[in-house]
């Protein structure tokens, strides 16, 4: 329940914002595109949005470089230390004889 408070004083508080800010204009360039007379919420809505995008998809990148290299190392140690086991239970033939030497 105080989760629920706490959201609801949230949202009012962030709507309060946008309300007051919503007049004021600014002049926005991107890459040499000029957009004119955009609220300054808008830019700031985009901008937070995006740098939200932006996270996600870094976290995602690093967590399947992560486990890319966990994986890897997994196989390395398991080739390292997987002992290939002859069964000791037949008798050696002439043939065998001749391949350790």
């Amino acid at each position: 329940m105080f989760r629920i408070i706490i959201s609801i004083a949230a949202l009012i508080v962030l709507s309060a914002v946008v309300i007051f800010n919503a007049s004021y204009v600014t002049t926005f360039n991107l890459f040499g595109q000029v957009f004119e007379n955009i609220p300054v919420i808008v830019v700031a809505i985009v901008s937070f949005i995006i740098g939200i995008l932006y996270s996600f998809t870094y976290y995602v990148h690093e967590s399947l470089r992560k486990f890319g290299k966990a994986r890897a190392k997994k196989r390395t140690e398991s080739i390292s230390t997987g002992v290939i086991q002859t069964d000791t239970s037949m008798p050696e033939t002439d043939a065998s004889k001749k391949s350790h030497e």
